[in-house]
């Protein structure tokens, strides 16, 4: 980046230690500094970068404590898109078969009629007749 270009080389590689230590290389560390999309230099490239990368650790670690306090699993709000029982699967495609029909005939009744020649309702059950493979 050329706004770290007169910064001391110390001074950066502590700076970026947070990245380096999590595993970070050359390539993707600048790949980080250029979406910050700088239009401006900072007088102090370094103590900028720390700055920055703390403000965002904090920000992630508030995110961590908001979904700990609401009780948010990643794992277990994805276990059922596991697909582990294609019944489940089948479920789901039925119900967004239904759901697509009804809306479907209520925008004809309000005059509302898809333009174009697809028929959503007549492809998801199209799906729903082949089944999902085991």
């Amino acid at each position: 980046m050329s706004w770290t270009q007169g910064e001391n080389l110390r001074a950066l590689e502590v700076s970026l230690r947070p990245l380096t230590d999590a595993g970070w290389d050359a390539h993707m560390i600048a790949v980080e500094l250029h979406s910050w999309m700088l239009t401006w230099r900072p007088a102090r490239p370094a103590a900028y970068i720390r700055a920055r990368l703390a403000q965002q650790s904090t920000a992630e670690h508030v995110a961590a404590e908001l979904d700990v306090a609401e009780g948010w699993d990643a794992q277990e709000a994805s276990r059922a898109l596991g697909a582990s029982r294609p019944e489940l699967v089948l479920d789901v495609l039925e119900g967004l078969a239904a759901g697509m029909a009804a809306h479907s005939a209520r925008q004809a009744e309000l005059g509302l009629d898809d333009l174009t020649e697809a028929d959503a309702a007549a492809d998801m059950a199209a799906v729903l007749a082949r089944g999902v493979p085991a």
